[in-house]
């Protein structure tokens, strides 16, 4: 007859603690699943580094801050994350126990929740000191207390809210009646509240919680689900799935930050076109997730339009001066610098009018001229306006272009011309 053997969760959690431990003692940071000590306090702390984490990889890992519910072992609550899900993720995770309250968090402001508040922000603090991590990928969640624990730091102005958090995700949320949103954050982090269905003393309370930071102006989500009051309520791969999704801008950071610096060069070196294009692109990327690089791709371009307009003017100053030479040099500087602008068109026409006027007079016999008539301005038709804009494209002046299609689409709407301008319109735009 064979041995029966038994697996039990402290077995493997010594097991996973003697192989971290090892880990450690061979150098660098600790990986595996162990308790965490931080000075000053008794309590447990367990974090989850998976094994693949490298502290010399270029890709900075995430954080998530998970925090337990009411007489809830924080071991049990990080147990349900699996450590390969993280992995293929790129998280790193913690579960701290209460550190006033020892199973229940103090959130009802009776107890010391500024303290519970100070502490978890020292963990974190920790753990980017010890790891690679991305500070603008940091996600908390709870479940029960601990996502009330959650709302009072994120929804407050506490200790909690001096390390950037992406999102906060509450579970069958334990909240209090009346807590308040802070709108300083909203545009920091994304709200996910949910609570089951059967879950009838967490309903009310789930809905008025996710109320509180719509009202406060959050990107806030209210999810009733299947079950009652238990832990895991959702699929923890959804959660994972929802981090990774609002991390792809932060994770591609480095990427934009090069760019941005590509951008720059470009404008200091007066490649106005090239300039332009790149600061465009980082516009788009950075989005609203990345508001300092956006902040940059906004002056960038700002800049740009200044330099076109300080060009137009010093075109025509030098021209009501007279001063030719002067002239000549900064138009064809300008056609080289403004590529494909109203400054370059400019340029150009300047540059033709100065050469045609450097030519000496014809001979020519002289004849009485005939009596001219005053002519009459040509009347604008959609046929003529659709010219005008071919030959503005050939002389690659695209914003002239561009305001004479606009006059057909606007002015003569019901014309056979409006196809075409149409398309033109979306070629100059592919150019631009």
């Amino acid at each position: 007859m064979r041995p029966v053997i038994r697996v039990t969760v402290l077995g493997v959690l010594t097991v996973l603690l003697l192989v971290a431990a090892c880990g450690e003692a061979l150098g660098g940071p600790r990986t595996g699943s162990f308790k965490m000590n931080l000075p000053g306090y008794s309590t447990q702390i367990f974090v989850t580094v998976p094994g693949s984490y490298k502290q010399s990889q270029s890709a900075k890992w995430g954080l998530i801050v998970g925090l337990h519910g009411a007489g809830q072992p924080p071991g049990s609550y990080i147990g349900a994350w699996p450590s390969r899900m993280l992995a293929s993720a790129g998280y790193i995770m913690v579960s701290p126990q209460s550190c006033t309250g020892g199973g229940v968090w103090n959130i009802d402001g009776k107890g010391d929740n500024a303290k519970e508040c100070e502490y978890i922000l020292k963990i974190v603090e920790k753990l980017l000191k010890e790891y690679k991590l991305n500070p603008d990928m940091i996600h908390v969640n709870g479940f029960s207390a601990g996502s009330g624990m959650c709302a009072v730091g994120v929804a407050g102005d506490s200790s909690f809210r001096k390390f950037k958090q992406k999102s906060f995700a509450g579970f069958s949320g334990g909240f209090s009646a009346g807590m308040k949103a802070n709108a300083d954050k909203a545009k920091e982090t994304k709200v996910r509240i949910y609570n089951g269905r059967s879950d009838a003393g967490h309903k009310e309370p789930s809905r008025l919680m996710y109320q509180a930071f719509k009202d406060a102006g959050y990107d806030a989500e209210h999810f009733e689900v299947a079950g009652g009051h238990s832990y895991p309520l959702v699929s923890h791969k959804e959660i994972i799935s929802w981090y990774v999704k609002l991390d792809k801008a932060a994770r591609r950071k480095g990427e934009y930050v090069k760019l941005a610096s590509q951008a720059q060069e470009a404008l200091e070196k007066k490649d106005y076109a090239g300039a332009k294009k790149l600061f465009e692109k980082l516009q788009k990327a950075a989005g609203s997730e990345l508001p300092e690089l956006a902040e940059k791709a906004k002056k960038g371009l700002a800049a740009i339009e200044k330099a076109k307009k300080d060009a137009l003017k010093r075109i025509e100053e030098f021209k009501a001066a007279g001063k030719n030479e002067e002239l000549g040099a900064f138009c064809k500087q300008a056609v080289k610098d403004f590529a494909k602008t109203e400054v370059a068109h400019r340029a150009k026409e300047v540059l033709k009018e100065l050469s045609k006027s450097s030519r000496p007079p014809k001979e020519v016999d002289k004849k009485p001229e005939p009596a001219r008539t005053e002519p009459q301005p040509e009347k604008e038709t959609a046929a003529s306006l659709l010219a005008k804009a071919k030959r503005c494209i050939e002389g690659e002046a695209y914003e002239a272009a561009r305001r004479y299609l606009e006059k057909i689409l606007d002015e003569f709407p019901s014309s056979p011309e409006v196809a075409q301008a149409k398309k033109l319109l979306e070629d100059i735009e592919d150019e631009l």
